[in-house]
């Protein structure tokens, strides 16, 4: 199935461990989203790392198997 993702779907992805993120990482899926979805996500990175709770390794892992 293919689907389209933008920098707020995410971003959500990012933040909270949840079904999006269960979707997005879904290897039934291939997503498409627009081209400055990677300097969105990586401009607020500490962002991301702040609210979620995660470590910079770990946006790292998820940012390079999301993007």
């Amino acid at each position: 199935m293919e689907i389209a993702v933008d920098t707020n779907v995410l971003m959500s992805a990012l933040i909270k461990s949840s079904k999006s993120r269960e979707l997005i990482c879904s290897p039934k899926l291939a997503l498409h989203a627009p081209e400055h979805i990677i300097s969105e996500s990586l401009a607020h990175e500490q962002e991301i790392i702040f609210k979620s709770g995660i470590n910079k390794y770990e946006f790292s892992v998820l940012t390079t198997f999301l993007l």
